[in-house]
């Protein structure tokens, strides 16, 4: 009758990691069955002449290396003009980095859980409002005498509006780009030369005969 030899070495496990499996075998060799003796039996009963057995092997998990998740929505511009920034963030969790896996990498190969992106946003200018500059100096006055006028004038020029901002404002509250103040100047009263009214009528004569005057005047 046939006899089981020893069983081989274990054979190298199927799968580095999560389960794999790993034979070995045993021959019915000692002795060979001959002249008509039986095979070996295995524990189940049933003759062989090999026979194998298997065993989990490598049972711990794999790594699961990281992987990005979608970006999330931008946030709030930082600025409402003039140039701002907004922000996304992706995290390492599609799936996970477990049991030594490694963390996500970024475009520059470095690995991070996290990942974030910003860009430039509301890169439009800011508007400007207007600001009144100096007054000029007076003008000439319009006339010598008599009461004339003399004008001023300042710009919205300090600075000019942009980009949508508003004009300067008056006084009054309206909005201009140039503002003027009118003043009166040469307000006494002019030189009036004199001139001669009509003649009265003449005196009686100062004698009633051998040559009197008589007189008339004007102012």
């Amino acid at each position: 009758d046939g006899g089981w030899g020893e069983f081989s070495n274990y054979s190298a496990c199927s799968l580095e990691c999560g389960g794999g499996t790993q034979e070995r075998v045993r021959l019915c060799n000692n002795p060979e069955p001959q002249y008509g003796g039986s095979q070996c039996l295995t524990v189940e009963g049933v003759e062989q002449l090999e026979e194998s057995q298997i065993e989990p092997c490598n049972t711990q998990p794999c790594p699961i290396d990281g992987g990005w998740g979608e970006f999330s929505n931008y946030s709030a511009c930082s600025l409402e003009c003039g140039g701002g920034t907004r922000e996304r963030v992706r995290l390492c969790n599609n799936p996970e980095p477990q049991y030594g896996g490694s963390q996500c990498l970024t475009v520059e190969g470095v690995e991070q859980l996290e990942e974030s992106q910003v860009e430039p946003c509301n890169t439009q200018p800011c508007p400007i409002d207007g600001g009144w500059g100096e007054f000029s100096n007076y003008s000439a006055c319009s006339l010598e005498c008599g009461g004339g006028t003399q004008e001023r004038v300042r710009l919205c020029n300090n600075p000019e509006p942009q980009y949508g901002g508003s004009q300067c404002r008056t006084v009054e509250g309206v909005e201009q780009l140039e503002e003027s103040q009118v003043e009166p100047c040469n307000t006494q009263p002019c030189p009036i030369d004199g001139g001669w009214g009509e003649f009265s009528n003449y005196s009686a004569c100062s004698l009633e005969c051998g040559g009197g005057t008589q007189e008339r005047v004007r102012l």
